[in-house]
């Protein structure tokens, strides 16, 4: 897959405290969009499996 790692690294620049290089710009896409298709997989997964029920007990056992 291919980045534009000028583009990235504009974005990404002031959330690091060093300078980012074009590796550090390739390794940041790719971190970004395995994220997105882990979060895609488990949707899916989610979806085939109709949905998980401890979802909504997580959430009412964090509100105060």
């Amino acid at each position: 897959m291919s980045f534009d790692t000028d583009k990235i690294r504009d974005i990404w620049q002031p959330a690091s405290a060093r300078p980012l290089t074009r590796e550090d710009s390739r390794e940041i896409a790719s971190n970004v969009v395995g994220f997105f298709e882990l979060l895609a997989k488990w949707e899916e997964q989610d979806r085939l499996l109709g949905g998980t029920p401890n979802i909504g007990a997580a959430s009412a056992k964090s509100t105060p």
